[in-house]
C-alpha cells in the first residue's frame, strides 16, 4: 500500500478541525446541562454517572426506568464529574477520539493521510455530530467504539493483546447502548474470517473478559435486578415497561416520510445520498468496476446497520427524527468511508475534497440552510472537478 505524505491540503482540514474545536470548546465550558438543551442528558444519563460514582449502579433501585440503560460510556462521563471537568466538554472530548480512530481506520485501508484527514474531518464535522458535540448523550462515544472495533477487525493480528483490545472496545460497544448488542453481532458476521482467524482459546476467554466487564455485565446486572436484561424494553421474552418503546424508525419513515427526509438533509447533507452510490455500485455494477471485497464489506455492513437502524425506537414528531438520526452513525461510518475508497481508487478524490469543503462551509455559516448545498455544490463540481465527474459516469455507462 503506497503512502503519501500529508501535504498543505491535509494541513488545512487540520486547521479547520482545530477551529471547531476552539469554538465549541469555549461553548461546552459555560454551558450548564440543562433539560431545556437536552433532556436525555439530564434525565439518565448524567444520573446514570452519578449512580456510578455513588456505587447504586450495581444493586439499582432506580426511580426512572431510563436510569437501567446500560452504562459505560456514562463511566467516563462519571469522571468528568469527579474530576470538576465542565460536562460541555465530555462529548468534546469524544468528538477528538472519533477524529483520530476514523483516521487510523481509513489508513488501515489507504495509506493516502491527506484523505484519511479529510475523511476524519468529515465524520467530525457532520451535523448530527456537532449538534450534540456539548450535551453528555452517548452516540459518538459508540461511534467511537464502533471505529475501533472494525481498525482491528480488517486487520487482525497473531497477538494475545489484539484480542484483549477488540474485547475491551466490542465490550464498550454493547455496554454503551442496546443498540450495540444488535450491531456488533453484524460486525462480527461480516469480519468473522478475520476474527477467528488467529483465535484459539486463551484468547477467546482473554476478549470476552474485558466484553463481559464493560458490556455484559449491565445486562446481567439488569437481570437479576428487575429480571429483564433489556429492561425497560418490553418483549414476548421478558417483561419490561408496555408502552416502551412503542414506536420505531421503520413507522417514522412510512408514516411522515417528508418529516424523516427533511431531518436527513439537517443532519447529513449531500452525505445521505452519497452513499447510495456504494450502495448501487454493490447491486448493480460490482463485476464491471471490479470493486474490493474490502470495500464490498463496508457496503454490506452499512446495509446490515442500516436494517437494525429501522428497529430502533423513534417517535411521529419530527424534532424526534432529527434525535434519531444519531442513531444511524454507524450507518453513515463504513458507507462515507467507501465512498471514499471507491472515489480514491478511480482518481476522483476532488470531488470528495469539495464536497467535505462545502459542506464544512454550510455547517458554519451564521444561518443553517442545509438544501442550499445541493445548488451550490453542483456549481462548485462543475468548476473545479469536471474531469472526476465523467470519471463517475463511466462507472454507471
Amino acid at each position: 500500500m503506497e503512502k503519501k505524505k500529508l501535504s498543505i491540503r491535509g494541513y488545512i482540514f487540520i486547521l479547520f478541525f482545530i477551529f471547531v474545536l476552539i469554538h465549541y470548546f469555549l461553548i461546552g465550558i459555560k454551558l450548564a446541562p440543562s433539560e431545556f438543551v437536552e433532556f436525555d442528558s439530564v434525565a439518565y444519563h448524567i444520573p446514570i454517572a452519578k449512580s456510578i460514582l455513588s456505587g447504586e449502579f450495581i444493586k439499582p433501585h432506580f426511580d426512572s426506568f431510563f436510569k437501567y440503560f446500560p452504562g459505560a460510556s456514562e463511566g467516563i462521563l462519571a469522571l468528568f464529574i469527579l474530576s470538576k471537568t465542565p460536562l460541555g466538554l465530555y462529548n468534546w472530548f469524544a468528538v477528538i477520539c472519533l477524529f483520530f480512530v476514523s483516521y487510523f481506520l481509513f489508513t488501515k485501508f489507504n495509506g493516502n493521510k491527506n484523505l484519511a484527514v479529510i475523511f476524519a474531518f468529515s465524520l467530525c464535522t457532520l451535523n448530527s455530530v456537532l449538534r450534540w458535540i456539548s450535551n453528555q448523550t452517548v452516540d459518538i462515544w459508540l461511534a467511537v467504539y464502533f471505529i475501533g472495533a472494525i481498525t482491528l477487525l480488517v486487520r487482525p493480528k497473531d497477538e494475545t493483546g489484539y484480542y484483549l483490545k477488540l474485547g475491551f472496545f466490542s465490550g464498550m460497544l454493547i455496554g454503551t447502548k442496546y443498540s450495540g448488542l444488535m450491531f456488533l453481532p453484524a460486525l462480527l458476521f461480516i469480519y468473522r474470517a478475520n476474527f477467528i482467524r488467529n483465535l484459539n482459546f486463551i484468547r477467546f476467554v482473554i476478549f470476552t473478559i474485558p466484553l463481559t466487564i464493560f458490556g455484559f455485565f449491565w445486562y446481567i446486572r439488569n437481570y437479576f435486578a428487575t429480571g429483564n436484561p433489556f429492561y425497560p424494553m418490553d418483549s414476548f421474552l421478558f417483561k419490561g415497561v408496555p408502552t416502551y418503546p412503542g414506536y420505531f424508525v421503520w413507522q417514522s419513515i412510512i408514516q411522515k416520510p417528508m418529516s424523516v427526509f427533511n431531518a436527513l438533509i439537517s443532519e447529513y447533507m449531500i452525505w445521505g445520498f452519497l452513499i447510495l452510490l456504494p450502495v448501487l455500485f454493490l447491486f448493480k455494477s460490482f463485476k464491471k468496476i471490479k470493486m474490493k471485497d474490502e470495500i464490498s464489506k463496508l457496503i454490506l455492513l452499512g446495509i446490515f446497520n442500516f436494517i437494525i437502524f429501522l428497529l430502533l425506537p423513534s417517535t411521529v414528531f419530527y424534532q424526534t427524527h432529527v434525535s434519531v438520526f444519531r442513531y444511524a452513525f454507524v450507518v453513515f461510518i463504513p458507507l462515507i468511508l467507501s465512498v471514499f475508497l471507491l472515489a480514491e481508487s478511480i482518481k476522483s478524490e476532488k470531488i470528495i475534497i469539495i464536497t467535505a469543503f462545502t459542506s464544512f462551509l454550510m455547517i458554519i455559516s451564521p444561518k443553517y440552510h442545509p438544501k442550499l448545498l445541493f445548488l451550490i455544490l453542483p456549481i462548485a463540481l462543475y468548476l473545479f472537478a469536471r474531469k472526476e465527474l465523467v470519471n463517475i459516469k463511466k462507472m454507471f455507462s
